[in-house]
């Protein structure tokens, strides 16, 4: 299953860009669309953060759309005084799709490579009374492991019976825990997560921040 999922995160690359690259278009339905350069087209559900990273506002970024030949290039040679180097970068995927915006101190394309985060996580979680239930990636390139701890269980009475977990999520420069309870919303058994509490991680020593983290919440 984990080996599925890091070969599916290895056909993601980084793109490192410069809002020199950024220009907007009109598609063929006659929308516009924000790209870099003249090979990645940025996703409707990316706009509003690469916009957010630069700086810009929503009733700016309207007005630039209107009439992208003329306030787009002068939004644009505005930004690039504003921003001398980049801190930003497009994962991209095999097909050509930006999935994805980050900030990265990368200046060359690279692919990317969650392998030895995603074992140290499993690893931690061997260790541990927990059980793995589920090893996802999202289609902007997020690695999910969502655990089962089948001794903590909580009954709350009418067969209202809580189960605790883990989600380990795992980005390009992120790497962040939660745990939570599962509780019972229906009597068809469909189940919400009740999240307790969070954490931010640092990518050195991933193992022993997931087996602290997970000792701290069963």
């Amino acid at each position: 299953m984990s080996d599925n999922i890091k070969t599916r995160v290895r056909r993601h690359t980084l793109q490192p860009f410069n809002v020199s690259e950024l220009n907007v278009t009109n598609d063929l339905a006659g929308n516009k669309q924000i790209n870099i350069g003249d090979q990645f087209k940025v996703s409707s559900e990316n706009v509003k953060k690469l916009l957010s990273y630069l700086g810009v506002k929503d009733n700016l970024k309207r007005n630039s759309f209107h009439d992208p030949e003329v306030r787009w290039s002068s939004l644009r040679t505005a930004l690039e005084n504003c921003n001398t180097g980049s801190d930003l970068g497009a994962i991209v995927n095999d097909r050509g799709a930006t999935v994805n915006i980050v900030r990265t101190t990368a200046t060359e394309p690279q692919q990317l490579d969650y392998s030895d985060r995603i074992d140290n996580a499993l690893d931690a979680i061997d260790q541990s009374s927990h059980d793995v239930h589920s090893v996802e990636i999202t289609d902007d390139c997020r690695v999910k492991i969502k655990t089962r701890d089948q001794g903590n269980e909580v009954n709350c009475g009418n067969n209202d019976i809580w189960h605790s977990g883990i989600e380990v999520e795992l980005g390009h420069n992120k790497q962040e825990f939660n745990s939570f309870y599962l509780r019972l919303i229906c009597s068809n058994g469909m189940t919400t997560n009740e999240k307790v509490a969070r954490r931010l991680a640092s990518v050195n020593n991933l193992s022993n921040q997931l087996t602290r983290f997970i000792s701290q919440n069963d």
